[in-house]
């Protein structure tokens, strides 16, 4: 049994070409195979079934699949971010002017239904009811009972901003609710 395992040998083509390159790489070697390292290739002759000049069209092809594949999802994916934040920055705007409306509904309380157009596609509708109304006393000392009923009412205030996005029409809603009482001041 032999003391160390035979080593893997390269082929007598692979071995011819290390041996000039080692050799080519020596000092000692002569400084014109230096010059031209074309040289040492020159007696190389690779069988013809080990020949490679590039790529197949099986090989060009699959690649070609593969890389579309990746920039077709690299560009669904952009778009969904850019979809996204216009569909943010359009929610941004829509609750702002249903804060707006919603501010001057609660100043005005004309309890009914109102509805507008409010530019760049934003419909608005709002709608103010009375949820609860009783009378409450001032129970203050030495002043008249009877004169001093105070009227509390509770108003509910609906506001709904839509726009048309695609096919379809987005809605936000917001609902507040005012307090006022009337009556003897």
């Amino acid at each position: 049994m032999p003391d160390r395992l035979p080593s893997l040998a390269m082929p007598k083509i692979m071995g011819s070409v290390t041996g000039r390159l080692r050799r080519w790489l020596q000092p000692d070697w002569p400084a014109k195979a230096r010059r031209r390292p074309a040289a040492w290739f020159s007696s190389c002759h690779y069988p013809a079934d080990h020949r490679q000049h590039g790529f197949t069209l099986l090989e060009v092809l699959i690649a070609t699949v593969i890389a579309s594949l990746g920039l077709s999802a690299m560009v669904l994916s952009a778009s969904g971010g850019i979809r996204a934040g216009v569909t943010a920055n359009r929610y941004g705007d829509a609750i702002s002017r249903a804060k707006s409306h919603l501010e001057g509904a609660a100043a005005q309380l004309f309890v009914g239904e109102q509805e507008g157009d409010d530019g760049s596609g934003y419909r608005w509708r709002t709608r103010v009811r009375v949820t609860d109304s009783f009378n409450k006393r001032d129970d203050t000392p030495g002043e008249v009972i009877t004169a001093d009923l105070r009227t509390v009412t509770l108003y509910a205030i609906t506001v709904w901003i839509s726009w048309p996005e695609g096919a379809r029409r987005r809605v936000i809603q917001l609902d507040t609710a005012r307090l006022t009482t009337t009556g003897p001041s």
